[in-house]
């Protein structure tokens, strides 16, 4: 009991939501069961009366008088706690530790009982010092929002965590199949839920046991079912069941019923929304169920279905999609900060904005613009969160940069890649949107690669921990239902602090996430990491965790299997399964003129055909690497230029005069002065080497020899670079343009048809002995 929160942290209180209706209280009192170290003289245990049926947040805080203590030697937050049969217990515990307003640590823990039990957790340590913990109650077993819990001790301790022994499950296969065969198979399964599973006219279950719907599991499921039309094969046993005409009948019975629901809104909004927006979860007939709120990402989610429904299918379901989406009036979603607006319900009316960034940001707002291109509120709306980049270094070394999400859970960086095609897109343009509030030009493709591996190395730098659990084959944290039935939407992973997680994995994450993880086109699967995690457990938890449609939604460490399936779960699963094989959402969403009107005001470039393709290719014999790297080799002391050993060749295609193919570096680890461009250095990383660049019409044979030439050599410039976005800058970035002009910033370099090589070379000059490594960026570009 190295540092004893009850006896230390001496300011204490409680926590409330709403103080002025709040019954919660505390007291110091004997209870015969605690163990009495607390040793004030009044009492051996802290009894807390909580009220959650008043207020949303209730819990005690702890502070030491606002002087930081260093924890950076402990190892493990315990807390001894028991809850009343009588007068209820919470089903959750979250322990926040702080400095001031920021997080050091977040841990949460389940299973109170009516006994004492001492949960020791190995918590993840952000922060050095901190000078507040608190512990807040959420759930209710008797269901009256009212409970009590009562702490016997807290505190920290420097003892390390023993994980508990591995649960005695011996490993199980499905039946043999190839990689490709078992891909197959698990996304039939997952996409069968979305016809099987369903109330009324189609409406998706929120999950396999409830007797309700969710429109955002809705809208994955009109996705599913394009799906099932486009691989319906009668000689297939996968993918034979649902046809095409079944397919497009469901979709067409969907949105018939979704209409009238939006044709009832006016004159009875408390049971079928309003201003186009359904309910959350409705029953049967589309109306309200339970007190379930108006939510504006998840109807963004069915709007995403609709269209894509409507834009494969064409005809009548066409137009029915297009008068679904525009019933919707976003302006009613959107607040005077040109932030989007959380929920509506008739009760409380409007509650909570989204102003931190999360990928429900990107889906709503693009759909707000699809509506009216030029509403300059939906346009800003694209930019009105913070795009604050941080970073987490793995137990490899790697560091991991992005603009993160609030909790860092995997669905966060996930669902507005099902429909739009981030990676042909490329940057945002914040200055096609003149007053954007955050004008950072963000890659958000790159940003959820980013976020969802550094979600991956954490789990594994967290295995010690949880062996059974989190290993190179198992991991993924996200919003999931545990294994016990309750729905936590915390799990999460760094680069932001709170990193809650307690050994359970969301099985659908790293399933979701095979494109994040793709090596290279044609990859075999067993390079893919995401796949990797299927294959392990088809072969070793196939009894526990896999059944009627595909693997179910989580496990933990101690062996604990969920039996549920949820909707949104396996909507994500089976359309980035799809896009990963295919493409088949992308290509086909994109397609919607109103969505391609809304990614040109944000993207600047058409999303239909223009795009490319990137070979690296070594210049000695013209092969393909394995490994997608540009190696400049090792350079003697004394080196000046290094020249690149490979090369890229590009096939592009660019059918607009203002289209351009733009190369940058993307060095976001680098700390010294100015852009960093070209290469960094790995152990002063505030050391670069700039790098030089050269593009032909036809293959160099033997490469080139880089000498800094102006006239046919140009520097690489970074993202980073303060006028990145000037017209005149961005001309020396550019490839090839729309015209076939080579390198057009060099008026002798002539035109070229598809397609072209890039050839590098590093100046090494002024450069100390290291290793340097870049990311190189190739992009259409808009250029003037």
């Amino acid at each position: 009991r190295n540092l004893d929160i009850l006896k230390t942290f001496l300011n204490q209180g409680i926590i409330d939501g709403n103080p002025a209706q709040s019954q919660s209280n505390r007291q110091i009192v004997n209870d015969p069961t605690g163990l009495g170290t607390l040793g004030n003289g009044n009492g051996n245990s802290l009894l807390f009366n909580y009220d959650l049926k008043n207020q949303s947040m209730a819990g005690l805080f702890f502070e030491n008088n606002g002087t930081p203590v260093n924890i950076a030697n402990y190892k493990t937050v315990n807390l001894r706690v028991r809850g009343d049969a009588v007068a209820g217990m919470p089903v959750k515990l979250t322990i926040e530790m702080r400095k001031g307003g920021d997080f050091a640590s977040f841990v949460l823990f389940f299973k109170i009982t009516d006994q004492y039990q001492d949960f020791i957790f190995p918590f993840y340590q952000r922060l050095n010092e901190i000078d507040t913990m608190t512990i807040l109650v959420e759930g209710d077993t008797q269901g009256d929002g009212l409970g009590t819990i009562y702490v016997d001790e807290y505190f920290l301790s420097t003892k390390p965590y023993l994980p508990n022994a591995k649960p005695d499950i011996a490993a199980n296969s499905g039946a043999p199949l190839s990689d490709e065969e078992l891909l197959d198979k698990i996304e039939a399964q997952a996409a069968h839920y979305f016809y099987d599973q369903v109330l009324g006219p189609g409406y998706v279950k929120d999950a396999d046991d409830k007797n309700f719907a969710s429109i955002a599991a809705t809208g994955f499921g009109l996705t599913a079912l394009t799906i099932l039309a486009n691989r319906f094969d009668t000689g297939s046993p996968n993918w034979n069941r649902v046809s095409y005409a079944d397919a497009k009948q469901r979709a067409e019975a969907i949105m018939d019923d979704i209409l009238r629901v939006q044709g009832l809104q006016a004159q009875d909004p408390s049971h079928y929304g309003a201003q186009g927006f359904l309910f959350h979860f409705v029953q049967n007939d589309g109306s309200r169920n339970g007190y379930s709120e108006v939510s504006s990402v998840d109807h963004a989610l069915l709007l995403a279905g609709v269209l894509t429904a409507g834009e494969f299918f064409g005809g009548s379901l066409k137009t029915k999609a297009d008068q679904i989406f525009m019933n919707t009036n976003w302006s009613a979603a959107v607040d005077a900060n040109n932030m989007f607006i959380r929920s509506w319900t008739p009760e409380g009316g409007f509650t909570g904005v989204y102003d931190h960034y999360t990928d429900e940001i990107l889906i709503m707002s693009l759909m707000a613009i699809a509506t009216d291109p030029n509403n300059v509120s939906f346009l800003k709306s694209f930019y009105s969160f913070p795009r604050t980049e941080n970073g987490y270094r793995g137990g490899t070394g790697e560091e991991f940069r992005l603009v993160n999400s609030f909790f860092g859970s995997l669905f966060t960086y996930l669902y507005a890649h099902c429909w739009f095609d981030f990676e042909k897109l490329g940057v945002d343009k914040p200055n096609l949107v003149p007053g954007a509030a955050n004008p950072r030009s963000v890659n958000w493709w790159g940003n959820s690669v980013q976020g969802v591996r550094s979600n991956r190395q954490f789990t594994l730098d967290r295995s010690q921990f949880f062996p059974f659990s989190y290993h190179s084959n198992s991991w993924g944290l996200s919003a999931v239902q545990r294994p016990d039935g309750y729905y936590e939407g915390q799990y999460g992973a760094p680069p932001f602090s709170l990193a809650a997680h307690d050994g359970t994995v969301a099985v659908y994450a790293p399933l979701s996430s095979m494109p994040f993880f793709r090596t290279i086109a044609n990859e075999p699967l067993s390079d893919n990491q995401a796949f990797q995690v299927l294959k392990f457990y088809y072969t070793n938890h196939h009894n526990e965790l896999f059944g009627a449609y595909g693997p179910r939604e989580s496990f933990n460490n101690e062996g604990e299997f969920s039996q549920r399936y949820l909707g949104i779960d396996l909507g994500s699963e089976v359309i980035m399964m799809e896009n990963y094989r295919t493409r088949f959402i992308w290509d086909t969403f994109k397609q919607n003129e109103r969505i391609k009107a809304a990614t040109d005001k944000i993207f600047g470039v058409p999303s239909g055909s223009d795009g490319f393709t990137v070979e690296v290719r070594n210049i000695n014999d013209n092969q393909i690497t394995p490994d997608g790297l540009m190696d400049f080799g090792l350079a003697p002391a004394g080196t000046k230029f290094a020249n690149g050993q490979q090369y890229l060749k590009i096939d592009y295609n660019i059918s607009i005069a203002n289209g351009a193919l733009c190369i940058y570096t993307d060095n976001r680890n680098y700390t010294g002065q100015g852009e960093g461009a070209g290469l960094t250095g790995q152990t002063d990383r505030a050391e670069f080497v700039p790098v030089y660049w050269s593009a032909f019409d036809d293959i160099q044979a033997g490469g080139i020899l880089f000498t800094g030439n102006p006239s046919s050599e140009i520097v690489m410039q970074d993202r980073r670079r303060s006028d990145f976005l000037n017209p005149t800058v961005t001309q020396k970035r550019v490839v090839v343009d729309g015209s076939g002009t080579i390198m057009p910033a060099i008026s002798n370099r002539g035109t070229d048809t598809t397609p072209i090589y890039i050839y590098l070379g590093a100046d090494y000059t002024f450069s100390s002995a290291q290793e340097y490594k870049g990311v190189i960026v190739i992009e259409v570009c808009s250029i003037s």
